[in-house]
């Protein structure tokens, strides 16, 4: 068999977005609503919350979710071998999340329990709120784990799991990997919240981490330019800030380079950083100078968030004048 490009390896979640005319509902129904930012919710308040949402707001999508699944799916528009590696519930949801992934390697998805959901929700002026209620992906088994898939990629792409057991897997099963696959990390906020030395085993493996400037912050409690300097003392060679409409700063042990950003009309920002990963990744697998992997991310970034949840994914285009941008 041909040998993937990039594997993901992370939550494999239902993601449904809602639109809501004032992210103020959500406080309003004991709810703690920062825009910008993930929590993490008990089970059992997926109903209350689902039931609110559906009499104040608008569903405008239903997605196929989880950090490394969207990067997985983004890298094969870009015309990459991709795949998948986690755990998906053993029903309908479960069903359909993986229908949202045609086409990539589904060889190493371990089908068990309920699908793990995360609700988005998007405020009129785009500030958004993302509620995630965790799944069977909290309860991966180390013997699960398909290291043949992992191990027969050429990069593995890691995204936040929710508890120390499915990181701690995620840990034992980098450090399994030959030298030659390359390891990438997304900490996402669930693990940036934990802190750097909590991560030091992951780190220590990491080639790329990827992460905003406010999760750089939290994994440091440093602002994000010293913090991604310090960093990359924990094991990564590179290390992407990611800043939103103000672009992106690539940070090396030798140079620092800018990212200028690619203006475009928002109508959603879910899973534009996992996009953007898609793109700088791409053009890491492709041999091209970082400079140019992160204009890659840039435009692919932009090219997203055109449209709610994968619609806008873009294509193999991005790579298009790559020279020239």
């Amino acid at each position: 068999m041909t040998r993937l490009d990039l594997v993901g390896f992370g939550a494999l979640n239902l993601d449904l977005v809602y639109r809501v005319a004032d992210l103020g509902l959500l406080w309003r129904a004991g709810l703690e609503a920062i825009p910008g930012r993930e929590a993490v919710l008990p089970r059992e308040e997926l109903p209350h919350v689902l039931a609110l949402l559906s009499s104040e707001g608008r569903l405008v999508a239903r997605e196929g979710g989880g950090s490394a699944a969207n990067t997985a799916v983004a890298c094969a528009r870009l015309g990459l071998r991709a795949g998948v590696v986690g755990r998906v519930g053993a029903d309908e949801d479960g069903d359909f999340v993986l229908r949202t992934m045609a086409g990539l390697d589904l060889r190493g998805v371990v089908r068990a329990g309920r699908t793990g959901c995360s609700l988005v929700v998007l405020g009129p002026e785009g500030d958004r709120c993302i509620f995630v209620f965790p799944g069977t992906d909290w309860d991966p088994e180390p013997a699960e784990v398909d290291l043949g898939v992992l191990g027969g990629a050429r990069l593995v792409h890691l995204s936040s799991l929710v508890g120390p057991g499915p990181r701690l897997v995620q840990q034992e099963a980098v450090a399994a990997l030959p030298p030659e696959v390359v390891v990438s990390l997304d900490p996402g906020e669930i693990y940036a919240r934990l802190g750097a030395a909590a991560l030091e085993g992951l780190l220590r493996r990491t080639a790329f981490l990827l992460a905003t400037a406010e999760e750089v912050a939290m994994l440091t409690g440093r602002e994000w330019e010293e913090g991604a300097r310090e960093l990359l003392g924990f094991g990564p060679e590179v290390v992407v800030v990611r800043r939103g409409a103000l672009g992106a700063t690539i940070f090396t042990a030798r140079r620092e380079w800018a990212v200028p950003p690619v203006p475009a009309e928002v109508v959603d920002t879910t899973g534009a950083g996992d996009v953007f990963n898609a793109g700088f990744l791409a053009g890491v697998l492709r041999g091209y100078p970082l400079e140019v992997c992160g204009r890659l991310a840039a435009r692919a970034a932009a090219a997203s968030l055109k449209g709610y949840g994968r619609t806008r994914y873009p294509g193999p285009e991005v790579f298009d004048g790559r020279n020239r941008i």
